[in-house]
C-alpha cells in the first residue's frame, strides 16, 4: 500500500523495518519468557501447532474428528461467537470488499482495505485449516470482521438513500423505514443474542452444583472415581 501511495523505494523499505522493530518490541514486552527460557517457549509452541494439526492424539480434542474446516468455524461464529445477524453481515460484508478491491485494484485508494483484508484472509484461512478448531482462535478476525460489517452498513444505508432521490416523494418514508428496519435487525439481533448467550452464566456452574449434591449426599471420606483426563469431582467450594 505504501508503495503504491508513494513510489519510493527507500521509504517503503523504512516503514517496513520500522513496522518490524515494533513487532519486536511488543512481542518482547508482551512475551518475556520467550527470552528468559526460548527453549521451553519453542518446545510448547511446537507442540501446540502439533496440536493444532492434529499430530497429537489428546483426548479433548478427539471432538474434532470428522469436523469441516472453516465450515466448522463458520458455523460456531454465527451461532456462538458474533451471532447470526452480525456474522451474516459481516461475510456478505467481506465478499463485497473482496470484489471491490480486486475490480478496482488500479484505482487510486482502491488499497486502503487491504489491510483488514490481508489480515482476516491470511490469518482465517491458515486457522481455518487446523484440525483443532476452538473459537478463541478465530477471536482475532472478529474485530474487523465488524468494522468491515458496520462500513458495509453504511454502504448499503446510503445506496438506498441514493436510489431513493430518483423517485417521487412519497417513497421518501418507505426507504426511510427500510433503513431502519435493517439496522435495527443487526444491532437488536447481536444485542439480542448477547444478552442471551450471557444468560447462560447466570446460573451456577455445573460442576458446582454437582459439588455441592455430593457433599450434601455422600458420606465424607467415600472414596470416587473419574475418568483419565476428566476434571475431579467435587471441587473445593466456599460454605
Amino acid at each position: 500500500v505504501r508503495w503504491r501511495q508513494r513510489r519510493n523505494l527507500l521509504d517503503v523499505i523504512a516503514s517496513l523495518l520500522l513496522a518490524a522493530l515494533l513487532a519486536l518490541l511488543v512481542f518482547f514486552i508482551t512475551q518475556p519468557y520467550a527470552l528468559l527460557d526460548f527453549s521451553y517457549y519453542a518446545q510448547q509452541v511446537t507442540e501446540q501447532g502439533n496440536l493444532a494439526r492434529g499430530n497429537l492424539d489428546f483426548p479433548y480434542v478427539r471432538q474434532f474428528v470428522g469436523t469441516t474446516p472453516f465450515v466448522y468455524q463458520i458455523q460456531n461464529m454465527v451461532l456462538w461467537g458474533m451471532g447470526l445477524t452480525l456474522d451474516c453481515t459481516a461475510m456478505i460484508a467481506l465478499i463485497w470488499f473482496l470484489v471491490r478491491t480486486v475490480r478496482n485494484w488500479r484505482t487510486e485508494g482502491s488499497g486502503s482495505w487491504l489491510i483488514v483484508l490481508s489480515w482476516i484472509i491470511v490469518y482465517g484461512s491458515l486457522c481455518g485449516s487446523f484440525f483443532v478448531k476452538f473459537m478463541r482462535y478465530m477471536l482475532p478476525i472478529y474485530p474487523l470482521l465488524v468494522v468491515l460489517a458496520a462500513a458495509g452498513l453504511i454502504a448499503f444505508v446510503q445506496h438506498i438513500r441514493s436510489i431513493n432521490l430518483h423517485y417521487v416523494e412519497r417513497f421518501d418514508w418507505i426507504a426511510a423505514l427500510l433503513r431502519v428496519c435493517i439496522l435495527m435487525v443487526v444491532l437488536g439481533g447481536t444485542i439480542f443474542q448477547g444478552l442471551a448467550l450471557l444468560n447462560v452464566y447466570s446460573q451456577p456452574n455445573t460442576r458446582i452444583l454437582a459439588s455441592q449434591w455430593i457433599y450434601q449426599h455422600i458420606a465424607p471420606g467415600s472414596v470416587l472415581t473419574y475418568e483419565q483426563w476428566d476434571d475431579a469431582l467435587p471441587v473445593v467450594i466456599g460454605h
